[in-house]
């Protein structure tokens, strides 16, 4: 499995994997959150533990492998924000990269203007 050599496809499968996981068990088990609540609570949950794992490695296991920006970036776009904002506040993690702050401010700004559409023109009977 040469793909798992690369740091983006293994930190993305198991990160992306584990979301998908606990939201199917949280959606099952659960009625009280539907599929996007158990989606958005269980991505932003990997999300936040993601962020704590690549800062103790940075920061205490130089040898161990980092999670690429790619793979925080896309947890935080696919729901996970709650859980990177929360992340980089806690652990102070990436929080002084200007290039990845921008990033994550644009997925923001786009996650909001989607609630902001389908709030707007979905119908919700």
């Amino acid at each position: 499995m040469s793909w798992w050599k690369d740091p983006s496809s293994r930190f993305g499968v198991l990160s992306l994997g584990a979301s998908i996981v606990g939201a199917v068990a949280l959606g099952v088990g659960s009625y009280q959150y539907g599929p996007v609540g158990a989606w958005l609570l269980v991505v932003s949950v990997v999300t936040f533990l993601t962020y704590a794992y690549d800062k103790g490695v940075s920061k205490y296991l130089a040898s161990w492998m980092r999670v690429p920006e790619s793979v925080l970036l896309t947890l935080i776009v696919v729901g996970g924000t709650l859980g990177g904002l929360l992340g980089m506040w806690v652990f102070s993690h990436k929080t002084a990269k200007r290039s990845f702050l921008l990033k994550v401010l644009s997925a923001i700004l786009v996650q909001g203007a989607l609630l902001v559409v389908y709030l707007k023109y979905v119908d919700h009977a």
